[in-house]
């Protein structure tokens, strides 16, 4: 699954972001791996482009994938509640793929 916001402080939100999901939710264990997050059944990686910060989630099954999302949301709002990070989009081919092809203006290259 693929998701993306607008916003300038993609770099700062992005490690707020990964901070409150290590710390928070200790649960589930999220560890971080070459900047991104692993867990048992999957992984969250974020894109921080110059005015937007892109989500990619991807898990063994589904319900996994849905569980990684819903943590990726409430981490976001925790950090940054004015973000709607609501629409998300069934991500095909490498990650980041699908997503830049919804984002407005010119297609990325």
């Amino acid at each position: 699954m693929e998701a993306f916001v607008e916003t300038d402080d993609a770099l700062k939100i992005r490690s707020e972001i990964v901070t409150c999901m290590i710390e928070q939710f200790q649960l589930v264990a999220p560890r971080l791996s070459g900047g991104h997050l692993e867990f048992d059944t999957g992984r969250a990686m974020m894109e921080a482009m110059s005015d937007r910060l892109m989500f990619w989630v991807g898990a063994s099954d589904f319900s996994a994938c849905c569980g990684i999302r819903a943590l990726l949301e409430m981490s976001t709002r925790m950090v940054a509640p004015t973000l709607n990070l609501d629409t998300w989009y069934f991500a095909e081919g490498k990650p980041f793929e699908t997503v830049r092809r919804a984002l407005p203006g010119p297609p990325a290259g």
